[in-house]
């Protein structure tokens, strides 16, 4: 990178995720392939300059301020409504000054009546329903993130999705390339087998990209056109 008018003049590396950001103006790689007649690698660099750097701050600012607001507002509600069921003789006298006395005499009859009988014996069932949800949920997902072992004799399909392989310029595991190109082809990140089972998309990968018999029984592709089946005589 050289600029005579700011007397810079130096090597500079730019790859995916990692930008040249100078004079206001960032400069990303774009693209990255290799030219099939020479054999040599390219890089296509594109450069943006964001004018409006300064949104995203002020709308990070903007949501805090209107969280943090609502919050208090819900926080203030909550109390004054807690502090009117903890002293409801004071509320009641407040809310009856101008009404007769046999009337202020029964509203703190009652207030001390409800005082004094305590909290209601189905008070368990308001905390038991939450702790329910939360307990079905927090099994729902440790189902989801719980990975089973291999059996004995088969491959371990988790451990291969975790090796980085090079695409496209990017680094990633076999597992995400595997997801992304069933979500290309169809909308999914597992497949079936012909009898209905599922299948994980890095399994449908190693069998595709070994030429195994079984990829060609995988119900893969969505076909949205009938014709196209009567053309395939399905």
């Amino acid at each position: 990178m050289v600029d005579p008018t700011r007397k810079v003049k130096r090597h500079v590396r730019i790859w995916m995720n990692n930008p040249l950001r100078f004079a206001g103006e960032t400069f990303y790689q774009s693209s990255y392939g290799r030219d099939t007649a020479s054999g040599l690698e390219y890089t296509g660099l594109q450069v943006v300059t964001n004018r409006s750097w300064r949104i995203p701050y002020l709308a990070c600012m903007m949501t805090s301020f209107g969280m943090l607001a609502q919050f208090w507002l819900v926080l203030v509600r909550f109390l004054k409504r807690r502090e009117s069921e903890q002293h409801p003789e004071s509320k009641a006298g407040k809310s009856t000054h101008s009404t007769g006395r046999s009337q202020r005499s029964r509203i703190r009859r009652e207030a001390r009546q409800l005082a004094a009988s305590g909290a209601p014996p189905s008070k368990w069932r308001e905390w038991l329903f939450p702790v329910v949800v939360v307990a079905v949920c927090a099994l729902w997902l440790m189902g989801k993130a719980y990975q089973p072992g291999p059996k004995p004799g088969q491959m371990d399909f988790v451990a291969f999705g975790r090796l980085p392989v090079m695409y496209e310029g990017r680094v990633k595991p076999f597992d995400t390339l595997a997801r992304n190109s069933l979500r290309i082809i169809s909308d999914k990140q597992t497949v079936k087998d012909e009898h209905g089972k599922a299948i994980p998309a890095t399994q449908w990968l190693l069998d595709v990209i070994t030429d195994n018999d079984a990829a060609m029984n995988y119900q893969i592709f969505r076909i949205h056109n009938l014709d196209v089946l009567e053309i395939l005589g399905l």
